[in-house]
């Protein structure tokens, strides 16, 4: 059965929802979500050999042991296109910045956004953010 828009849509804000707790639980370790600032101290803690920079910074997750088969909650399956993690943020940094991305459905995009809502996001909400916020990463397709 093949979902609609509306359906792909509200899959994309349950998929957001889920990264909630993944970023809450790596946070609560390491003080950040995940970034490349933070690789050589997951690495330390986990003892990983997985890449954890660039575009490889969502491992971070897999090595530190909040994957566990959440992992894929943030893994994009509702939609084709990319969807975008902005490293370098926590939860004291500016509740309305995005933090997760997903593609385009019907032309709307959605964010998780620092204080855990989800909303609409319009693609100049990048240009709008500080210097220090990493440029977005890609999330990989499931393994």
């Amino acid at each position: 059965m093949r979902m609609n828009e509306r359906e792909k849509q509200l899959e994309m804000v349950r998929e957001l929802m889920g990264a909630v707790l993944l970023l809450f639980e790596f946070e609560e370790e390491f003080g950040n979500y995940p970034s490349d600032d933070l690789a050589d101290q997951v690495r330390k803690a986990t003892g990983t050999s997985l890449p954890l920079t660039g575009d490889h910074v969502l491992n971070q997750f897999e090595a530190f042991g909040v994957s566990d088969g959440r992992f894929e909650m943030i893994t994009p399956k509702a939609a084709k296109g990319e969807w975008l993690y902005l490293p370098g943020m926590n939860t004291d940094s500016y509740p309305d910045w995005p933090v997760v991305v997903t593609p385009a459905i019907g032309g709307k995009r959605f964010a998780l956004r620092i204080g855990g809502m989800v909303s609409e996001f319009a693609a100049s909400e990048l240009d709008e953010l500080p210097a220090h916020i990493s440029d977005p990463v890609v999330i990989p397709k499931v393994r």
